[in-house]
């Protein structure tokens, strides 16, 4: 490894204007599965991965005292090593000549933010060095979800061989949103030869409380009829355009009487990732993401993918 030069993370390239994923590392182990993911992506993709750490010290503790201006060369030294670390863990799965690296002087959260207005894709842990231990979903994550401008992956549990492939699950409502997110799971499936569930869930007319009194009987049954069948006919729409894109894809589609996030948390159990829009047909349009997507990234077992 070259010798670490404290100016390095103040003036370092900026990011790459080709389509590339962009994995951010921190040096713990759900980020070390997440470049191990992303490296494995970019390579079915025959993409680039550009590997971002952050490594943010405020100028102004630099710059006083008896500190000389610049980071501190222990603070780079072991940002280096952590940079190195990333690129081998990368090099074993993507060819070295694919594999660039960046360190930003910036929060981790604002930088993979930043990478995201020319990447393909953003891969993230679901928890960081700095997560509480009992936080279901870390800062960073929640952050680079909610403000990146592309998909965002972020990586629940190290890839590698299985038995049997597990399923990718899409959750549809019907919206562009899920349009575009059962486009990204039919790919991601196809490269994989996994199969593809296709979700979309209805429930029953919200009644609560002294609200009841106004609905009959019969009113309850037409309703529940009604949601059934449209998000039968949402499921299998969408199931239907995967097949004709996809002819040797294994498609299956149901429609589920439960909660959205509900329906999605329990399919992930089985499966290799679940696939939402980053906002449905419930979500405001001044909302960057929406409600399920939210909280099937912090309840879901498996990687979840939130697309744009």
């Amino acid at each position: 490894m070259t010798t670490p030069d404290p100016s390095r993370i103040a003036r370092e390239g900026s990011l790459p204007q080709t389509r590339h994923l962009v994995v951010g590392f921190d040096g713990s182990p759900p980020a070390g599965e997440a470049v191990a993911w992303a490296a494995a992506e970019a390579n079915l993709l025959d993409a680039d991965l550009h590997i971002v750490l952050a490594a943010f010290y405020p100028a102004w503790i630099a710059q006083s005292g008896d500190l000389a201006p610049g980071v501190p060369q222990p603070l780079v030294a072991a940002v280096e090593g952590a940079r190195h670390e990333a690129e081998l863990l990368a090099a074993k799965t993507l060819d070295r000549s694919r594999v660039t690296s960046q360190i930003v002087n910036d929060n981790a959260g604002s930088a993979l933010t930043k990478a995201s207005e020319t990447a393909a894709a953003v891969v993230v842990g679901h928890r960081g060095r700095g997560a509480v231990t009992s936080a279901l979903l870390g800062s960073v994550s929640v952050a680079t979800v909610t403000h990146a401008r592309c998909t965002v992956v972020v990586v629940r549990g190290a890839p590698g061989p299985r038995p049997a492939p597990r399923g990718v699950i899409a959750g549809v409502d019907g919206s562009s949103s899920s349009d575009k997110a059962v486009e990204y799971a039919a790919a991601f499936a196809a490269r994989r030869h996994a199969p593809l569930h296709v979700v979309a869930a209805w429930q029953e007319a919200p009644v609560m409380g002294w609200e009841s009194v106004y609905w009959e009987a019969n009113v309850l049954q037409e309703w529940e009829q009604t949601m059934a069948a449209q998000a039968e006919k949402v499921a299998a729409t969408a199931a239907e355009q995967v097949r004709r894109a996809h002819p040797g894809l294994e498609v299956t589609a149901e429609a589920v009487n439960d909660r959205p996030v509900d329906a999605l948390v329990h399919g992930s159990a089985d499966a290799e990732l679940v696939v939402v829009g980053a906002r449905g047909l419930g979500g405001f349009q001044r909302l960057l993401l929406g409600s399920v997507s939210r909280c099937v990234l912090h309840r879901a077992s498996s990687s979840v993918a939130v697309v744009r």
